[in-house]
Formats: structure tokens, sequence, C-alpha cells
């Protein structure tokens, strides 16, 4: 992701920047998501 930094005003960059951003807030709702759920025995 390199390339990101020296070319960020480019829209492409951007769309790949949120979507990653997106993967990676998934991720950690579902780790957070399955923690409190083991948590409560649901």
């Amino acid at each position: 992701m390199f390339f990101a930094v020296t070319s960020s005003g480019s829209p492409v960059c951007q769309q790949m920047m949120l979507h990653y951003l997106g993967i990676e807030l998934w991720i950690h709702l579902q780790q957070i998501g399955w923690i409190l759920c083991s948590s409560q025995q649901c």
C-alpha cells in the first residue's frame, strides 16, 4: 500500500483505502461481538 501515500489524491486510492478500512472495522466488530456473546453465554 505504499503507492497510496504517493498518490493519495486519486479516487481509486481513496476507494481502496476506504475498502481496506471497512474490512478492518468489520473484522474488529465481529471479534467484539464474539467476545460479548461468549461472555454472556448466548
